[in-house]
Formats: C-alpha cells, sequence, structure tokens
C-alpha cells in the first residue's frame, strides 16, 4: 500500500508521495499561511475568515468548542 507522508520541520515542509516522489519548500512560501504571530511554540491553526493557516501560540476559537482530533495511531 502506498502512502503520502508530510513532515513538518524548522519551518521546512517535505512532502512525500509515490506518484511525485518527494518535494520541499518553506512554510512562509506558501499563499495559505500567516506567520504574523510565529514564535517559539506556535502551531498553525485555520482562519475561517482569511481562509488561512495562522501561526499561534495559543489556541483560539470562536465558537466555545474546540476539538483536537490527532488521527489513528
Amino acid at each position: 500500500m502506498s502512502v503520502n507522508k508530510l513532515f513538518v520541520t524548522s519551518g521546512l515542509v517535505t512532502v512525500t508521495t509515490p506518484s511525485i516522489g518527494t518535494t520541499s519548500t518553506s512554510v512562509s512560501a506558501l499563499g495559505d499561511v500567516d506567520l504574523s504571530e510565529l514564535g517559539d511554540g506556535a502551531v498553525l491553526q485555520w482562519n475561517n475568515n482569511t481562509k488561512k493557516w495562522t501561526s499561534r501560540t495559543e489556541i483560539k476559537t470562536d465558537t466555545g468548542e474546540l476539538i483536537l482530533n490527532a488521527g489513528f495511531y
């Protein structure tokens, strides 16, 4: 079974897919990422108003509900 892999290390995104192999780019080079709040320990959180991933040092929600789904291991 072929799997896609995504690794993010020190601001560098590396993607491996069976069809194209491995490619890397900087997170700051992506058009849908806002790094204005970048700092130690920051995470990327989707902002539906701006339609961008936003770096945050605190997880924020306007709905009062926050669900963290880390997938299956």
